[in-house]
């Protein structure tokens, strides 16, 4: 196995440290905190990841080629965002979602109520899309 660079050490360390804080600080912020929080990292996650950047403008520039550069640029943007989004949520939630506050954050939407009860009485199957922090369901 070929040996870390001084750089490649010092930047896992920080990344174990940041993480680390996360793990320790993201729960104990109010949610509206946190949402900040997690969209300002998200900004600063595009800014930083140089490498990163390119490869997902390129792969955009693939599959949409019909798009502007702005909108591939502001979908990237989003993207970084969102991925802070869900790092960060899934820290929150360790610490305050549980069977009595998940009804806050949670919505569910039924074509039918009334099948909805009739089939909360029993077992059912939920299916839902890849979508939003899904793992909280």
């Amino acid at each position: 196995m070929a040996k870390l660079t001084f750089f490649k050490r010092l930047r896992f360390r920080l990344e174990t440290v940041a993480l680390q804080l996360a793990m320790a600080m993201v729960p104990r912020l109010p949610r509206p905190l946190m949402l900040k929080t997690a969209r300002a990292v998200g900004r600063l996650a595009y800014l930083i990841d140089n490498r990163g950047r390119k490869v997902a403008a390129s792969n955009l520039s693939t599959v949409f080629p019909d798009w502007s550069s702005s909108k591939r640029q502001s979908v990237l943007k989003s993207s970084y965002q969102h991925q802070a989004l869900n790092a960060f949520d899934l820290l929150w939630a360790s610490r305050n979602l549980n069977a009595e506050t998940v009804q806050r954050y949670v919505h569910h939407e039924y074509d039918d109520q009334d099948d909805f009860d009739e089939s909360a009485k029993s077992a059912a199957i939920g299916i839902t899309l890849h979508y939003g922090n899904f793992e909280w369901l």
